[in-house]
C-alpha cells in the first residue's frame, strides 16, 4: 500500500481504548479516539470519538461523531454528530448539529455560517 494519504482507514491515528494521553494532540489527518484524552486537539481532519472514549479539554476539527463522553469546548468547522451514547458537557462551535435520541447535551451551542476559528469566533471565508 502507498504511504500517500489515500482518504482509507489507514490515514486514521487511533488512540485505543487502554491509553491514557495527558497533553496537546496535532494531526493533519482524522483521529479516533476510544481512549481518554485529557487535553487539546487540533485535527484538521475528522474526529471520531467511540463510545468507550473520553476527552476532557478543548477540540478542534473539520467533523466530530461522537458516542462517548466529551467534556470541555469543541470547535467544529463543519458538522457534529452526538450519537444516542454520547454525553456533551461545554461549548459547541459549529456549522451543522445532529443529536441522535438518547444522547445527552448539558452545555451551549452556537451555530456558525462562516467558518469557526481554533477560538469559537467567526471567520469569514
Amino acid at each position: 500500500m502507498s504511504s500517500k494519504n489515500t482518504g482509507y482507514a489507514s490515514d486514521i491515528n487511533l488512540i485505543n481504548v487502554s491509553t491514557v494521553i495527558e497533553g496537546k494532540i496535532t494531526s493533519k489527518g482524522s483521529i479516533r479516539i476510544d481512549g481518554t484524552l485529557n487535553g487539546n486537539l487540533i485535527a484538521e481532519g475528522g474526529l471520531v470519538v467511540g463510545s468507550t472514549g473520553t476527552i476532557d479539554g478543548t477540540v478542534s476539527s473539520k467533523s466530530l461523531v461522537s458516542g462517548g463522553n466529551f467534556k470541555g469546548k469543541a470547535v467544529v468547522s463543519e458538522r457534529t454528530v452526538l450519537e444516542s451514547t454520547s454525553r456533551f458537557s461545554g461549548e459547541l462551535f459549529t456549522k451543522k448539529l445532529i443529536i441522535e435520541e438518547g444522547a445527552v447535551f448539558d452545555g451551549t451551542c452556537l451555530m456558525t455560517q462562516g467558518t469557526p476559528g481554533h477560538d469559537g469566533t467567526k471567520k469569514d471565508g
